[in-house]
């Protein structure tokens, strides 16, 4: 078997390897071995195709020896890989397979050699009973009656087993097809699980997905909106700074008239003008309170609060003129 298994070209690749040479005598070793190189039994053959037998010591130098006989050995494949992965043989087809039905088939002759000769031996031994019951007839019908009962008894007994081994075996059968559905049902319910599951955690995943974009979302909305409150808040600031400085302007040439106007008793013509940006002022903080913007841009409105106030300062002003 081993040679059919490796083949003859990738035997020349084989150490056997001896040990235990510690618990023999050098002349009972050396004796075994040669029965071991010599005899067709064992590896005689092997070695005769080229295969090296070695010895190991329990030494690490005979290891070493081994090892080196190895060494230089090209790697070759062996017969049954050739006949497998090469040629597409199936297991029963290659050389190792058919030895081994060799094997059995030996074994089977020898078997059917051996029931040969013992039907042979029953045959002799009942004509030899024949004979000897042809001599005593009557213990001969005796023995007959004694053979029929027991006969009987054991096909009754044998029919008796064979009932209660088909009673066995239906229930065998039984329990085992209980035990499959069951196993069936778990696996279907596992089944079912797993996707129950799977579902769950796609569910969560589209679900935390769509909070994720609506909190993206709406994050870029907010800051869409601060920026815009921004830009309108330093835009309302810049207003204010260039309506200040229009109106101290204002209120340096208006306080410059007045003082001139106060000898001939008549109000200066450009108050008017004032009043009017004031009134805008209001009408402005009154807009940013209503559309938010004075909760975020709170210095820009009270900035333009304190445009109304200085109006408000400049009408009672006027108003003590008279």
């Amino acid at each position: 078997m081993f040679q059919k298994l490796c083949g003859e070209s990738a035997l020349r690749n084989v150490v056997i390897v001896t040990n235990m040479w510690g618990g023999v005598t050098t002349r009972v070793g050396e004796k075994r071995e040669a029965d071991l190189k010599g005899k067709d039994i064992f590896f005689k053959s092997i070695l005769d195709k080229h295969a090296q037998m070695a010895r190991h010591l329990n030494t690490v130098d005979s290891a070493r020896s081994i090892l080196r006989l190895m060494l230089n050995n090209p790697p070759l494949p062996l017969l049954i890989q050739e006949e497998i992965a090469d040629n597409g043989k199936d297991i029963t087809e290659t050389s190792a397979g058919q030895e081994l039905d060799r094997e059995l088939l030996e074994e089977r002759r020898k078997h059917e050699e051996e029931k040969r000769i013992l039907e042979e031996e029953i045959q002799q031994a009942r004509k030899d009973m024949e004979d000897r019951l042809k001599k005593e007839q009557e213990e001969e019908a005796r023995r007959q009656e004694e053979k029929r009962r027991y006969e009987e008894e054991k096909r009754i007994l044998e029919e008796e087993r064979q009932q209660a081994m088909r009673d066995r075996d239906e229930r065998r059968k039984k329990k085992l097809e209980e035990q499959a559905k069951l196993w069936e049902e778990r696996r279907k319910h596992e089944e079912e699980m797993r996707k129950l599951e799977e579902q769950r955690q796609q569910e969560m995943r589209d679900r935390e997905e769509r909070l994720k974009k609506e909190l993206e979302e709406e994050a870029r909305k907010m800051q869409d909106e601060i920026n815009r409150i921004k830009a309108d808040s330093a835009r309302m600031a810049s207003d204010y700074q260039d309506k200040q400085r229009t109106m101290d302007a204002h209120l340096v040439e208006i306080n410059r008239r007045a003082q001139g106007s106060l000898t001939h008793g008549a109000i200066p013509t450009d108050v008017f003008p004032i009043l009017a940006v004031a009134g805008a002022a209001s009408a402005v903080v009154v807009a940013g309170v209503a559309a938010g913007v004075a909760t975020v841009a709170a210095p820009v409105v009270m900035a333009v609060g304190a445009v109304a106030v200085a109006a408000a300062v400049i009408v009672s002003k006027i108003f003590s003129w008279f």
